[in-house]
């Protein structure tokens, strides 16, 4: 399944909604759209890829994650383009590492503003290492 969707806080309950009616749903292909203005202005918050921090955005996910966990027992690839690493993104990257148990392959690729800085996708890249997956619990 491939969206194109702005990800805020009305288009989460969209997706929720999309993720309970495929549950057999093996890849997802998200394209983030931004606009300019939030993606220029958006500094690095360090803090939301911190695995032991929860934000509001993951404890929403976390609530609703009984809903559709077959979703989250057949879900393997998930490719996610435009990523600004807003809280909204981060919640949901986070939470999908944290319950897709059938998960073996997740693409992140930065906005167009973020692919510039090698120092910030070190950073990225580092703290996304720390973070443990479900699917390699099995």
């Amino acid at each position: 399944m491939k969206l194109h969707t702005v990800l805020d806080k009305n288009n989460i309950r969209g997706l929720l909604c999309l993720f309970r009616s495929s549950p057999t749903l093996h890849t997802l292909i998200l394209k983030i759209i931004t606009h300019f203005k939030a993606e220029k202005t958006k500094a690095w918050n360090k803090a939301l890829w911190d695995h032991m921090s929860s934000s509001e955005q993951e404890q929403y996910w976390e609530s609703r994650s009984q809903t559709f966990k077959s979703f989250l027992q057949h879900l393997k690839v998930v490719r996610m383009e435009g990523l600004v690493e807003s809280e909204n993104e981060i919640g949901l990257i986070k939470f999908l590492l944290k319950h897709g148990m059938a998960l073996q392959e997740m693409i992140l690729c930065s906005g167009h503003s973020n692919s510039r800085d090698p120092v910030r996708r070190h950073e990225i890249r580092s703290q996304m290492m720390g973070f443990s997956w479900a699917s390699s619990k099995r």
